[in-house]
């Protein structure tokens, strides 16, 4: 047999070889992750994004940070904000009108990939992440089989990219996805970076979202990143973990006693002041914050809540820039030792000190229920002197 002929059958051996060495590592990971995906429990966990943007020809800024709790309950996704009573919202763009957000960290990649009917895999081979020697396998997802959605479209989009797999324990380590976006997305390019390990929760350890990187540009050029953390995991077992502990319960108040409900009536004006020294350094869009009754709340003359008493509010913007840092504040609740009224007021007008103000003119956007603090760029401690005027 000539040399060149003989090379060739070798060559189609070894191909032969490795194709049926991919397949049989291919078939033991997907059946590690069935059993894996089995007994994931219901979970939450705290997420933390940082959203950067960079517009065309310019710098990247950090746009804010976000925090939120996430739950997967009966593999899907809902959403609550630090220290509410419970999860309500399985959309997130209904808490997060503004800005990049993503979904499906906890539920639709793992799944997708792993349910033996949405992914395609091919071209295994190795490669080095930090100090670890991860499987590689290339993969894609048609449109049809794809629960991933750019741009709140109704459709799925195909997406493809690479898995890493510890090749010890046949877990993933790490998903790259490339999403094949189309002219009516909006958007010229999307792509998402995924990190798992193994998170101990009760007495056992269970694969979790770590972190992820998520990219997008729009057809303009302006680019978006968001950087996810995911920390504090816990199972979720049912209404008792739904239900946080209120951080601002007044000390009068025993932990066990029920709380009495108060009517505020709509139509009542009233106005608030943060607490002096307010820190903002590490506060998040999503985190609670605590203000005070700057005079009684009146009605029909009988006094419901007195001056200085506790009013528990959300960040619900928090942006810096090099002109100006802009906080937005919606309340919520109003807490004393005699009971509580959930609120939803629109605010009408915010006095800000003049030290405090930003040095050159800034018109905030007008929302219906979000207070929108404008001060100079740089402070991170809020003043007593800031006034802000609300209507129930």
């Amino acid at each position: 047999m000539r040399p060149s002929a003989l090379a060739a059958l070798l060559l189609v051996a070894q191909t032969t070889v490795r194709s049926q060495s991919a397949d049989l590592l291919l078939k033991r990971i997907m059946e590690h992750m069935a059993q894996t995906l089995a007994i994931q429990p219901n979970y939450t966990c705290v997420e933390t994004v940082d959203r950067w943007v960079t517009p065309r020809k310019s710098h990247r800024f950090l746009q804010d940070r976000v925090r939120f709790e996430v739950a997967l309950v009966d593999h899907k996704e809902t959403f609550a904000w630090p220290g509410a009573q419970k999860f309500e919202a399985t959309d997130l763009a209904t808490m997060l009108p503004r800005g990049l957000i993503d979904t499906g960290d906890f539920a639709t990649e793992l799944r997708e990939l792993f349910d033996g009917k949405s992914a395609t895999f091919s071209n295994l081979s190795e490669e080095k992440i930090g100090a670890s020697v991860l499987t590689r396998f290339d993969f894609a997802v048609p449109a049809g089989h794809s629960g991933l959605q750019v741009n709140q479209s109704q459709q799925g989009s195909a997406y493809r990219g690479e898995l890493f797999i510890d090749p010890a324990s046949l877990d993933p380590r790490r998903i790259q996805i490339v999403v094949e976006v189309q002219p009516k997305d909006g958007v010229s390019a999307a792509s998402k970076q995924l990190d798992l390990a193994r998170v101990p929760i009760g007495a056992s350890d269970f694969l979790l979202p770590q972190s992820a990187d998520v990219r997008m540009t729009r057809l303009d050029g302006v680019e978006f990143f968001n950087h996810i953390e995911f920390t504090s995991c816990r199972q979720f077992t049912g209404d008792s973990v739904l239900k946080f502990e209120n951080p601002f319960t007044p000390a009068s108040t025993p932990a066990n006693a029920p709380v009495r409900e108060i009517i505020a009536p709509a139509g009542l004006n009233f106005q608030v002041r943060p607490e002096e020294g307010f820190d903002l350094t590490d506060r998040a869009v999503g985190d609670p914050i605590r203000l005070k009754l700057d005079s009684d709340l009146q009605n029909n003359g009988s006094v419901l809540f007195a001056k200085g008493t506790t009013v528990l509010g959300r960040i619900t913007t928090l942006t810096r820039t090099s002109k100006v840092t802009l906080l937005g504040i919606r309340l919520e609740t109003i807490v004393s030792a005699n009971g509580q009224a959930s609120i939803h007021p629109a605010p009408w007008d915010v006095r800000i000190p003049k030290r405090l103000a930003p040095r050159t003119a800034f018109k905030p956007w007008r929302t219906d229920y979000e207070a929108l603090v404008a001060m100079r760029s740089g402070v991170n401690f809020l003043s007593s002197a800031i006034l802000i005027f609300w209507r129930t």
